[in-house]
């Protein structure tokens, strides 16, 4: 199994135990390693800044290269991109092989940007 398949399991297995737990009063069961892995880097990955205003989404698409790049990943398999007039507001493009040869590509896309909300009203900040 890739690394990529694995990183997929693994999201569904460590957000499962928390469904779970909105459902019934009984004890979570205990973390597997891979889970506290994985909601380790979630949290960092989300605890990120990336708003339009205070944050950057350059420095979360650095942070996601460099897990790749630990995890085995080529540099000539991630590219990342940031405008020079827009130094914050970088991006990536990764190309995970896959190992099929009947199968067709999969396309995942995502942002990392987010919108800053006013705690008391619970909306969104405008942005210029």
């Amino acid at each position: 199994m890739n690394h990529a398949a694995k990183l997929l399991i693994g999201l569904a297995l460590a957000v499962l135990p928390l469904g779970a737990q909105a459902q019934s009063a009984a004890p979570a069961p205990a973390l597997r390693p891979d889970q506290i892995a994985f909601r380790a880097l979630y949290r960092e990955l989300i605890e990120t800044d990336t708003s339009v205003t205070t944050g950057s989404c350059t420095a979360l698409a650095d942070k996601i290269a460099g897990h790749l790049r630990e995890a085995g990943y080529a540099d000539s398999q991630i590219t990342r991109f940031v405008g020079p007039d827009r130094p914050k507001e970088g991006g990536l493009v990764v190309v995970l092989p896959g190992s099929s040869t009947t199968l067709k590509p999969l396309l995942l896309l995502g942002h990392l940007d987010v919108v800053v909300a006013r705690r008391e009203t619970g909306r969104a900040t405008p942005t210029s």
